[in-house]
């Protein structure tokens, strides 16, 4: 076994609702949650320097990345999650305390309140001086870093930037050319929902419909017959894993069970993330199929898929649509958003829009000739 463990959750109060009540490797996936990490600011660094630099053995690349190669043989595997979040902050964007204005650089700043309800397992943002959660995608930490202390063989690498485009990744794959010639796999933990496999980024093929396929059988035998099936996602966009196409046979991105990324209304299904947490400890990854070549850059896609998995429910006794907490949870300060639906709106949750639209069966066109309808309903 290796030398690094998480441990239990240090003995000090969580200022965040619910927590107490959930099991101790969950109260350190909540303590991770508890940091905003805006690309390069404090509360990346300090996220990093608790949560990774403390691993025996972890590296850094020139860039900022960790990474670290677990198991004696040459790894064939890479595993992938990324340390950056959408936070107001850091080098991208301006950062104030989001509500003064005012420059933060002390840990209380870069501190966020979460709620959790035990009954339904959904952790969510309990602090309306925070624009986001951050499950995307403190949950691939949390699982690559319990994949290292359960020592499970690969290269892992927690990439800086991910929100930016990609640029660690980029970073990665430009200057360590030897360490991933050996590697057949790319598996990033960064997708929502509970069960998709993404088998396009950025509308190209990223891997194999065999791979898809095996590793859809894999882990719906470890689930069980009485569970939602994994299947095969071709509506993946992107992350770091995309960067690694031309190099790497089979790159995806798997569920870890967060949903509504990038808004204030984001939430994390933590049952979900133990769940796969225990699966990716019994897959034999190196035994998966390799079917893809990487210098073959094809198969577009144009449609759904009518067999993805369904989103994550969130009970109503737990959020409203405007993100406002039940009553039984304790004395607090609501966070109550106006009912109008302006242009914020429809930029803070252009993802959950998207998904509305495809439920609905609208088509761009139909969109185009509403919007135009209205734009000219003062000539009629």
């Amino acid at each position: 076994m290796s030398n690094f463990s998480l441990g239990g959750p240090k003995k000090e109060k969580l200022p965040n609702i619910g927590c107490k009540r959930v099991p101790n490797q969950v109260k350190n996936l909540c303590k991770m949650l508890t940091w905003k990490r805006a690309s390069s600011s404090f509360g990346e660094e300090s996220f990093i320097e608790i949560y990774i630099d403390k691993i025996k053995g972890m590296q850094m690349d020139g860039f900022g990345n960790r990474y670290i190669v677990i198991g004696r043989d040459i790894p064939t595997v890479l595993f992938s999650c990324h340390t950056d979040t959408v936070h107001y902050g850091g080098k991208y964007t301006h950062y104030g305390s989001f509500q003064s204005g005012k420059t933060d650089q002390s840990e209380k700043g870069w501190k966020q309140n979460i709620a959790v309800d035990p009954n339904s397992g959904i952790i969510m943002l309990n602090d309306k001086g925070s624009n986001c959660l951050g499950a995307d995608d403190a949950a691939g930490v949390f699982i690559m870093t319990r994949m290292i202390e359960a020592d499970i063989p690969g290269l892992y690498v927690f990439h800086r930037e991910e929100e930016n485009g990609g640029d660690g990744s980029d970073y990665f794959v430009e200057n360590f050319e030897d360490l991933l010639k050996p590697i057949n796999y790319a598996i990033a933990f960064d997708r929502k929902g509970k069960r998709s496999i993404i088998t396009h980024q950025r509308g190209e093929s990223c891997c194999s419909i065999k791979f898809a396929s095996g590793l859809a059988k894999e882990l719906n035998s470890i689930y069980g017959p009485n569970s939602d099936k994994w299947v095969d996602d071709p509506t993946g966009t992107f992350t770091d894993t995309a960067n690694y196409v031309d190099v790497v046979s089979e790159c995806t991105n798997i569920s870890v069970g967060y949903e509504r990324q990038h808004t204030s209304n984001e939430v994390l299904h933590y049952p979900s993330v133990i769940e796969l947490l225990n699966a990716c400890k019994q897959i034999k990854w190196d035994k998966l199929p390799v079917d893809r070549d990487p210098k073959s850059r094809s198969t577009r896609y144009y449609h759904y898929s009518s067999s993805l998995p369904e989103p994550i429910v969130v009970p109503k006794t737990i959020l409203t649509n405007d993100n406002i907490f039940s009553p039984e949870w304790g004395d607090h300060e609501y966070i109550i958003e106006a009912d109008d639906i302006d242009e914020q709106f429809i930029i803070d949750n252009a993802d959950i829009l998207v998904d509305y639209f495809k439920e609905q069966a609208l088509t761009k066109t139909d969109l185009e000739q509403d919007l135009a309808r209205l734009a000219t309903s003062h000539l009629t």
